[in-house]
């Protein structure tokens, strides 16, 4: 049997195109492409991703699993059934590997053996959104993902636990126990993984160099979508982990006040909302193609909006979840608010 060094595993719901250019990108990996599988888990999708996957002439080892739509948590786990690789490496439909990003993620490995860790690489914006204000201010201001004060080869919490871009050895995440699959969106799924991970003594490595991009162009409407998703995952994490509350201490202070703060503003607070959103993605399109001060510039001023729109579209997550009065109740009462 032909030694698998890499596992790459890819959930993945109606994005054949973008799931085409991720393929096809790690075709060009300066790796022995014959120490790989490509295993993507199709999490019932109804556009052509399974006729697209099929058909794709490729270097590597590819095998297509399909499922009902039971999320990537699910996805995934359906994956590392069918794994053979002594490491997996996690990323997303929409990842595009830079070329040394699986050599990157060995040398990591190997450098700090023996002992375990996740490599985390890069997920950089594609530099058609990066050079946007909306893409802008995502790329640097943590807004999606919080990257820009990692530094090279330094160790970290679970919280950078993203599946986008991260390795691990096999046999850690059968210790761990897998994806819980009660998360069934794309949030908070992988950094409740990295918690049990870091209970058997496993943090997260990251590699600057190890690069990756984003391939996927945001508007603030799915801005807003993604982070009330988060928000909604967030309420899960903690009941499930309520030693975790260090996470959101700010954010679950203020779940005493919430319920009662929303249900006075709620309607208010959408009806101003939407209008800006829509604001934000018009002056966005004013500016696809100004030149970087412009955009900086803009970028500025819409930034402390973009945190607001962030902020409100958590909260309003963290109503979405059931769960979200008793992970309240978990909280000390004399928290200021």
């Amino acid at each position: 049997m032909v030694y698998i060094q890499f596992s790459i595993i890819i959930p993945t719901f109606n994005r054949s195109i973008v799931l085409r250019d991720c393929l096809a990108n790690i075709a060009n990996q300066q790796f022995p492409l014959e120490q790989i599988e490509v295993i993507v888990v199709d999490d019932g999708s109804t556009d052509d991703t399974e006729k697209i996957v099929t058909s794709m002439p490729l270097p590597f080892s590819l095998r297509y699993l399909k499922q009902t739509n039971r999320g990537p948590a699910a996805a995934r786990n359906l994956a590392i059934l069918h794994a053979h690789g002594e490491f997996f490496l996690f990323i997303n439909d929409d990842t595009l590997l830079g070329r040394s990003a699986l050599a990157r993620h060995l040398q990591a490995h190997l450098a700090c053996a023996p002992d375990p860790v996740a490599v985390l690489g890069r997920f950089d914006p594609i530099p058609e959104f990066a050079l946007t204000p909306v893409g802008f201010v995502c790329a640097n201001y943590d807004f999606l993902f919080q990257y820009n004060h990692l530094k090279h080869g330094q160790r970290y919490k679970y919280t950078y636990f993203y599946t986008c871009n991260i390795s691990i050895k096999a046999d850690l995440i059968w210790r761990a126990g897998l994806f819980d699959e009660d998360f069934k969106h794309p949030a908070a799924e992988d950094i409740e993984l990295g918690a049990r991970l870091a209970a058997l003594g496993c943090p997260v490595f990251f590699d600057n160099e190890c690069t990756a991009y984003h391939d996927h162009v945001i508007s603030v409407a799915q801005f807003a979508s993604i982070h009330r998703m988060r928000g909604a995952a967030a309420i899960m994490l903690f009941h499930k982990h309520p030693k975790l509350s260090w996470l959101l201490a700010n954010q679950r202070a203020r779940l005493y006040h919430i319920e009662q703060e929303l249900a006075i503003c709620q309607e208010t607070e959408i009806a101003v909302m939407e209008p800006l959103i829509r604001k934000i993605d018009e002056t966005n399109r004013k500016h696809l193609n100004s030149a970087l001060p412009k955009i900086k510039s803009v970028a500025s001023h819409i930034a402390p909006l973009m945190r607001s729109i962030q902020l409100f579209y958590n909260w309003l997550g963290y109503l979405d979840n059931p769960l979200c009065t008793e992970v309240a109740a978990m909280s000390p009462k004399n928290i200021a608010r």
